[in-house]
């Protein structure tokens, strides 16, 4: 443990700020609060306060490398490391993310080519084969689609977005 905080130096820590910040490089960052005299040496530094440090969630490192296209396999489930997998996704051009059922989709404010008919015909294929699909609006159309013909029950799709 350093100072008042829960954590200990070069913890990998999400903290709740807008907008949000997670400070991923552990042995860079020191974590302290601001009445701590002197502060330990870092190549980087980030204060804290008391409260700051308390709202704090730790961060696996495994999970920091690790892109997962559904977030259920997560080994810990936090705002942080969810906001740090969607991220690290879309910076690899991928904007669709599993959180089991669930698709959540940013906004590339770009068009991409990942809905022609190549793409249609690829998600049409693996309807009918057990291999897990990719996350995509085109991978809901398609288990819909599929326990739709297997449940002989309607199905809905719920969309939602600011």
């Amino acid at each position: 443990m350093y100072g008042s905080g829960p954590f200990n130096l070069g913890t990998v820590v999400f903290l709740p700020t807008t907008p949000p910040l997670i400070l991923t490089r552990p042995a860079i960052f020191c974590l302290f609060p601001p009445h701590t005299s002197p502060p330990p040496p870092c190549a980087s530094q980030v204060m804290l306060s008391d409260k700051q440090i308390n709202e704090c969630e730790t961060v696996s490192q495994q999970e920091m490398e690790t892109i997962l296209p559904n977030l259920v396999d997560l080994e810990s489930f936090s705002e942080g490391i969810i906001l740090h997998q969607c991220g690290k996704r879309y910076t690899s051009g991928k904007i669709y993310t599993f959180v089991g059922t669930i698709l959540v989709a940013v906004n590339p404010f770009k068009r991409l080519d990942i809905y022609g008919p190549s793409v249609i015909e690829k998600f049409r294929q693996s309807s009918t084969s057990s291999e897990a699909m990719e996350p995509h609006v085109f991978a809901i159309s398609s288990l819909a689609l599929q326990h739709l013909k297997s449940d002989k029950m309607s199905q809905s799709v719920l969309i939602s977005g600011e």
